[in-house]
């Protein structure tokens, strides 16, 4: 579809378009956009591989996935519940950081264009939208 149409119809849907002041300033939104996305990818790709991740025993390993995605965005995936979450999504072939932001990015691709692999993305945006959460301080 020509960008023309696909702009008309994203009015017709009742979209908002870009202003001049977005496109002006690209930097702020395409930014943030472009970290979350990576995020996104590699939550996937983490819940794609937490079988391999929960049966790995080499520390080293698991060390090396942890310190390539954050300690904290690792430790979210592998405290999340994944039961509800298909075998045929899951591997139990432990990935290299290179093979995580690849998987990751074929299971996004997969998910906006097959509805069964929505579960995938929709867990990873829930982990995602929590990590990027601040804690409560408890009050003294």
């Amino acid at each position: 579809m020509p960008a023309r149409a696909q702009r008309f119809a994203a009015r017709l849907r009742g979209e908002s378009l870009p202003t001049f002041s977005d496109l002006a300033n690209p930097s702020d939104w395409s930014v943030a956009e472009q970290e979350r996305h990576s995020e996104l990818v590699t939550i996937v790709g983490l819940l794609h591989a937490r079988p391999a991740i929960d049966a790995e025993l080499n520390g080293g390993r698991l060390a090396a996935l942890a310190t390539f995605v954050g300690e904290d965005l690792f430790d979210a995936v592998c405290d999340a519940d994944i039961g509800q979450l298909r075998a045929e999504f899951l591997t139990d072939d432990l990935p290299t950081p290179v093979e995580l932001v690849e998987q990751g990015e074929g299971l996004i691709e997969k998910a906006q264009r097959h509805r069964e692999f929505a579960p995938l993305a929709e867990q990873a945006a829930e982990i995602l939208a929590h990590a990027q959460t601040p804690e409560m301080e408890p009050a003294e």
